[in-house]
């Protein structure tokens, strides 16, 4: 890279780091010993750290990175792999904004991969991520192996350093939506390079409504849902937007969402989510103009405005184009499960369910052949991060596979 250009590049992690030592180190071993150890450190100072222990997305970071869940991927990894597997080489990772711990997932993925990483963070201030980079920083100093394969950077929007970049790298993974996607293909990889693009989705939540009715812990599964749409604010690809209610009986539809909703109210009342009023406004504007743009729409904005619900009469009407978050709702009552075909969409990502069996989720899947839909988890793992995302398999993406014969 040009000095000039080395010049705006801030690097974060780690400290003091070499920009140049990531594109001449030898490559490492899958699921490596100072990998998992790295891993199992930051876990445990991400617990222990005053202020990171207090933020439930790193709390829920850290348990991921727990040392018996990293033994489980490394034996899967290993139990699923026919062929040798090795390290791509030099991954390129550019992450949103929007979704602060993202971008330590697809880094420590890459990293049990074997691969040197680039992570280019957003420049826009968090505290989750400036907390998280500190912690970081604090973890590496007893890994110098890893140190040196790996560094955290910022910049300013520059087309030559990100050009650089790609050239230079053997696997992108743009984490940004469709508009990032767009602008980061301008620039050509080299001709073996691979590219995992993560693009704008949309979630939903799917309850049968008498399963609901005759539930036993609703405030607890409220509890979970607000955790799945509230951590980010809906901004997470996988925080539902959009509620469909499965019953054909229209009176207990009505009963089991005013009970669904006054319980998420008293949830938002006691704990009180951080949406900035900016993002308010751009609510109230949104659901202007649902109820302009929709026949027969039924609106209901609770008290603390931090709850907006539309009920739409027609699954026709569903505009995920327009949604914008935070604490805006569309709902859709349908009479059974085999009537989602209705309501799904190719950019669906992921449905939160209660009520229903895995049975007969397997037998929706399989006889109605959704073009969208990636994950079908129940309610509370909406943010829960897995090693297969939006359909691609990261651990065996972010390796290559090498055949022997002899």
């Amino acid at each position: 890279m040009k000095p000039e250009l080395e010049s705006l590049v801030q690097i974060e992690v780690p400290l003091g780091g070499d920009p140049g030592s990531v594109f001449n180190k030898k490559f490492l071993s899958p699921f490596n010993d100072d990998a998992i150890a790295f891993a199992v450190a930051l876990s445990k100072n991400l617990l222990n750290d005053n202020q990171t222990k207090n933020m439930p997305e790193l709390v829920a970071l850290a348990f991921w990175m727990r040392k018996k869940n990293i033994f489980d991927l490394k034996n899967d990894f290993h139990r699923r792999s026919e062929n040798h597997l090795l390290p791509r080489g030099l991954a390129f990772h550019i992450v949103p904004s929007n979704v602060d711990t993202i971008f330590i997932y697809s880094l420590f993925l890459s990293m049990f991969c074997g691969n040197s990483n680039i992570v280019r963070l957003s420049s826009q201030f968090n505290p989750q991520v400036e907390a998280l980079v500190r912690v970081l920083n604090e973890s590496i100093v007893g890994f110098p192996l890893l140190a040196e394969r790996m560094i955290l950077i910022r910049y300013d929007h520059n087309e030559e350093i990100t050009a650089f970049y790609s050239k230079q790298c053997n696997l992108r993974m743009i984490w940004g939506g469709d508009e990032t996607i767009r602008r980061i293909r301008k620039f050509p990889l080299s001709p073996g390079a691979k590219e995992l693009t993560f693009a704008d989705r949309f979630s939903l939540s799917v309850l049968d409504v008498e399963e609901y009715l005759a539930h036993d812990e609703k405030d607890k599964l409220v509890s979970s849902f607000y955790n799945d749409s509230y951590w980010f604010n809906q901004m997470a690809c996988s925080s539902p937007r959009l509620v469909c209610w499965v019953g054909e009986n229209k009176k207990e539809s009505l009963e089991a969402r005013e009970d669904f909703w006054s319980r998420l109210q008293k949830q938002i009342n006691n704990k009180q989510p951080d949406i900035a009023a900016a993002a308010l406004m751009d609510k109230y504007l949104t659901q202007c103009r649902y109820a302009i743009e929709t026949k027969d729409t039924m609106m209901e904005v609770a008290s603390s405005n931090y709850l907006t619900r539309i009920h739409l009469a027609n699954t026709d009407d569903i505009n995920r184009e327009l949604h914008c978050g935070n604490g805006l709702f569309l709902e859709v009552d349908i009479n059974s499960l085999d009537d989602l075909i209705n309501v799904l969409d190719k950019k669906d990502q992921t449905i939160t369910v209660f009520g229903f069996s895995s049975e007969e989720l397997a037998k929706f899947i399989g006889e109605q052949l959704p073009t969208g839909v990636d994950r079908i988890v129940p309610f509370g793992e909406a943010l829960a991060f897995s090693t297969v995302w939006d359909g691609y398999d990261l651990l065996f993406e972010m390796t290559r596979s090498v055949t022997i014969k002899t």
